[in-house]
């Protein structure tokens, strides 16, 4: 079990934001994996499967659902590795899903498409899905996700909205798993323009 503590202030008026989240693994992937040729950047889907608890003091809150918890490190940063990336996870009962698809500043294509269940980790061929186009974000960050040929991706809301990543809750068949979950979309190239850096030190309302 993980228990992380947290006490924040929300804008746009200092709201405070305080309690704890219990996170309870159900699946686990023992080992990070090399997104790039130079072993400079490795990501580690640590649980792909778990479930997460959590109590809020302020405001008086609690909830619980499903979780997944996963972890990137490196030895330079993100935007000296990659142009952009599309990452999905999605979840249908004790089954998850997981599509990573990395593009290199060499212009090298690491996809990644990886199923957990109750028997393991089977590692599929990104060969046998096809890219779907989710549509433009609000900062006109094109969205993209590969899936089963012939199925539809259901598009339910936008979660995170920025120059430079964009969030969005969905459902999609992959590897034959209809399931529900989350895209993130990633541009280091917009993220590197001098007027996005300018913005960083604000942050960005949740989509509504």
């Amino acid at each position: 079990m993980l228990v992380a503590r947290f006490s924040e202030k929300c804008s746009p008026f200092g709201q405070p934001l305080c309690g704890q989240l219990r996170l309870y693994p159900e699946r686990w992937d023992g080992r990070p994996i090399a997104l790039s040729g130079d072993d400079a950047h490795h990501w580690w889907p640590i649980a792909p499967l778990a479930r997460a608890e959590v109590e809020l003091d302020q405001p008086a809150l609690t909830f619980k659902g499903q979780a997944y918890l996963d972890a990137n490190h490196g030895r330079e940063p993100l935007e000296a590795g990659f142009q952009r990336w599309s990452w999905a996870r999605l979840s249908a009962g004790d089954r998850a899903m997981i599509v990573y698809d990395a593009h290199t500043r060499g212009g090298a294509r690491r996809t990644l498409v990886r199923r957990y269940d109750a028997s393991g980790l089977q590692e599929l061929s990104p060969a046998l899905l096809r890219p779907t186009q989710l549509g433009l974000s609000g900062w006109r960050l094109p969205q993209e996700l590969l899936v089963d040929p012939g199925t539809e991706v259901q598009v339910e809301r936008s979660l995170e909205d920025t120059p430079f990543y964009a969030r969005t809750s969905l459902q999609a068949t992959v590897g034959g798993v209809r399931g529900s979950g989350v895209q993130e979309t990633l541009s280091l190239d917009r993220f590197e323009q001098r007027w996005v850096q300018a913005l960083l030190g604000f942050r960005t309302r949740r989509a509504r």
